[in-house]
């Protein structure tokens, strides 16, 4: 029911409906009556700084802010107190610059790692990406700026990102994709929550009366404002009907006249009407509580955040014959372009105009004793018309002088963007073949991998030490250089699985689908759930990272040996820094079950934390699992439920290196239905890779009770509407000017041919609505879609009184 406040005679219907669009690209609509007041709220992109845009036309640079890591990277710290103080940090900058919501975090799952936004979001593990999505929330709304969760939901891929359909199973839904975001909201209540672009089972996110209404409002309980992503919205209409309070970015005075028009026509319910209203005012009172900015913000401190970011969360995944630390860079050669243009950050809405960058050739003479310069080589092409054979011999020249390589590895951004998916799994071929030839010359190489996801590491036996910093922000070289000589102990753990293969991935054979549908044929059994119950070897589990110093763990004990329906159970164990130096661990606890009827995952994460131990110290790890961690999503009964029996807690560093293990006896009078002739490759993961048909799926879904949309193939007939993708119209003369006006305005100079068709390629992806994005007019965008109809007739009148729908 709607709520009662005096809000609902305080202001028209009218007014309320204006406050459901967006006054333009960033800001809500502000409204004043006398001494009443709704704030227009200011938003902003993160999730690596603050990306504040002034111009309405986008086409002018960003504010300078502070680029930290991003998120495949501060995952990586697998640290609650590293995410909050990273969102305090970018909670001050928004003050400064005078933005009230910070458009993060993602937590998305990463279903798959050709994902293009994959290094916005934090883990393949839905326990470890709310709850450090949490942490950032609270650091950020801490300081009274706001957050917005993430793209709700089931969002990844790119591939047609606009319109795909992401199909999935109910269990999958509720244990894996909607988890992230049921955590974060029960553990921080962001104020805003975005609704994703694509469909979900069948009913775009933006208007899907499931996520928005069911899950969101009536499970979770839920009362922050959801708003859509930027140019979502299919029918604002049906959205505004079916749960989305905000429209983003603004369409003007005839949208408030159209949902108003469609709210007293009865197409909105009043209590939804009205609910909605009251969300956005409450939200602008929270955003009067920010304080402005005095201009004295010290960005020299957010610098030194960003520093201990990446030294938190950076991965030494190899150190063999302890290659590593290093003393100094005296007996060292450099090899690689990144090493000097770094992967600091991926491309889209992320982007940030860093203020202090900092590559490794420019932080690295510090540790230098004998020397002011450290010998570099390029070794590969890192722009377009450069000799990749000359390259190539003076790396090899330069390696053969010195006792050790840092071999730096990786893609440029033009590889990481919002927009695209990657088309493979390996690195440039140029770097793998460098990689051998500098192997001939010298062994004692250390490979620095600059990647936004993993990539497949075929010299990986051969490498002395490897060292992941995805994208490091602009710290990237005091971290790095500081943790390779020892100044500072490496901690970072895999958020992620690193496969050997793309292969080997369990999506790989469907992803990211077909046209616009996308099977997640794969269920629960993504990342390390997969690999560990497949019994499939992979190059780094998740979970897995190394440290100059070494920990022991011992006498585990649990408060009782048998856990009752609605309980919980105490966990307690002893860890010892056996080392010469001071380290911080990574404690992680996973749920076994001894055996199953249902479906299931061999291991699941259910705790974490991070702590750190002088050399010889010990300490008592302690800390509470619930009953809630043993259970599984019944879709019969539509909740969930644990099967009873035995389960073992374990203890270990990475989710293979299991170091200390004791059984419970969970209690429960649920039977699980046995499902192994039902769905039978379900339960024989592995070899010789992930193969449920596609009937065995259907079966899977059929079990559910929620809705599911069936999608039907279009039929065009030739006409063109506002979700036709702008491919279809290139060839028009319309279409053409469109193409024309983009590489002018939004393609960016100097990119590579392969980065250029890339960037084209998602572009015209996209439906024709989406051009409102750019600042085109809707009016405008109906002239465009009568021009590509031949309809010229209608172009006169559409000029006057031109609109959507």
């Amino acid at each position: 029911m709607a709520k009662k406040s005096n809000n609902k005679a305080l202001w028209t219907s009218y007014q309320k409906a204006s406050l459901m669009t967006g006054n333009d690209p960033w800001s809500t609509v502000r409204l004043k009556k006398g001494k009443n007041e709704v704030v227009s709220v200011r938003m902003s992109d993160g999730p690596s700084g603050i990306r504040k845009v002034d111009d309405a036309t986008l086409k002018i640079e960003a504010n300078k802010s502070t680029l930290f890591p991003a998120p495949c990277l501060t995952a990586c710290s697998w640290d609650k107190d590293t995410l909050n103080l990273l969102g305090k940090t970018m909670a001050l900058e928004a003050i400064d610059q005078d933005v009230d919501v910070i458009l993060a975090p993602g937590v998305n799952v990463k279903r798959n790692p050709l994902c293009g936004r994959n290094f916005e979001y934090l883990s393949e593990d839905p326990y470890l990406s709310g709850n450090l999505g949490a942490a950032f929330i609270k650091g950020v709304q801490s300081q009274s700026v706001g957050t917005c969760l993430k793209h709700f939901a089931a969002n990844n891929q790119e591939f047609h990102r606009f319109t795909y359909n992401a199909e999935v199973d109910e269990r999958a839904l509720r244990e894996i994709y909607l988890a992230p975001f049921e955590i974060a909201i029960h553990e921080s209540d962001p104020w805003m929550i975005m609704a994703a672009y694509n469909r979900l089972n069948g009913a775009y996110c933006t208007e899907n009366s499931f996520l928005l209404k069911d899950v969101l409002r009536k499970d979770w309980k839920y009362t922050g404002v959801a708003v859509s992503d930027w140019g979502a919205v299919n029918d604002v209409i049906s959205a505004h009907a079916h749960g989305l309070d905000l429209e983003m970015p603004g369409n003007g005075e005839k949208r408030a006249k159209a949902i108003n028009k469609a709210y007293k026509a009865g197409r909105i319910s009043e209590d939804t009407f009205e609910d909605s209203a009251e969300r956005l005012i409450a939200l602008a009172k929270k955003a009067q509580l920010r304080r402005h900015s005095d201009g004295s913000y010290e960005y020299s401190k957010s610098h030194e955040v960003a520093i201990k970011i990446a030294l938190d969360s950076m991965v030494l995944a190899k150190n063999e014959e302890n290659i590593l630390p290093l003393k100094n860079f005296d007996d060292i050669c450099v090899i690689g372009g990144l090493a000097k243009e770094p992967l600091y950050q991926g491309k889209g809405s992320s982007r940030i105009n860093a203020r202090n960058q900092m590559n490794f050739l420019e932080a690295a003479p510090r540790y230098l004793n004998k020397r002011s310069t450290i010998p570099y080589a390029q070794g590969y092409k890192m722009h377009v018309g450069e000799d990749p054979n000359a390259l190539r011999f003076e790396a090899l020249d330069l390696a053969g002088q010195h006792k050790y390589v840092l071999l730096f590895l990786g893609m440029s951004d033009e590889s990481w963007s919002e927009g695209y998916d990657r088309d493979h799994m390996r690195l440039p071929e140029e770097q793998y073949q460098l990689f051998n030839q500098l192997y001939q010359e010298n062994p004692n190489i250390i490979v620095i991998l600059s990647t936004g996801a993993p990539v497949e590491l075929p010299f990986l036996d051969k490498a002395k030490g490897v060292v992941i910093t995805y994208m490091a922000g602009e710290a990237f070289g005091e971290a790095l250089s500081s943790l390779l000589v020892g100044e500072n102990n490496f901690s970072g753990r895999l958020a992620e699985t690193w496969p050997i293969r793309y292969m080997d991935v369990p999506s790989a054979g469907f992803y990211p689908g077909a046209g616009d549908i996308s099977l997640y044929k794969e269920s629960i059994f993504v990342g390390y759930r997969y690999y560990l119950t497949g019994n499939k070897r992979v190059a780094f589990p998740f979970g897995h990272g190394l440290s100059y110093t070494s920990f022991r763990y011992s006498d585990i004990k649990i408060s009782s040996k048998n856990l009752m329906e609605g309980g919980s159970i105490d966990v307690s164990f002893k860890v010892r820094n056996n080392g010469k130096r001071a380290g911080k661990e990574v404690i992680q606890c996973y749920i076994e079950p001894e055996k199953n009827v249902v479906m299931k995952a061999k291991r699941t994460l259910c705790y974490f934390e991070k702590f750190e131990l002088e050399k010889g110290e010990s300490g008592i790890v302690s800390f509470t699992i619930p009953y809630r961690a043993f259970c599984h999503y019944d879709v019969f009964s539509e909740g969930f439920r644990a099967e009873g029996g035995t389960y073992f807690i374990e203890i270990g560093s990475s989710s293979e290196n299991i170091l200390l293990s004791i059984p419970v006896n969970v209690k429960s009078v649920f039977k699980g239905m046995n499902q192994r002739f039902m769905i039978p490759n379900y339960f024989k993961l592995g070899k010789p890779g992930f193969n449920a048909s596609d009937e065995e799926f259907e079966t899977l879904r059929d079990m559910q009770k929620t809705p599911r949309h069936r999608v039907k193939k279009k039929k065009r007939n030739g006409k063109v509407d506002w979700n036709t993708p702008l491919n279809e119209i290139k060839a028009t003369f319309i279409g053409k000017k469109i193409v024309r006006q983009y590489e002018e305005d939004f393609l960016a100079k100097g990119l590579s041919e392969e980065a250029k068709r890339k960037e084209m390629e998602q572009f015209l992806s996209m439906p024709i609505r989406s051009l409102v994005m750019g600042n085109v007019k809707e009016k405008t965008v109906s002239i465009i879609i009568a021009l590509a109809n031949h309809q010229y007739l209608r172009i006169p009148f559409l000029a006057l009184f031109g609109k959507r729908k």
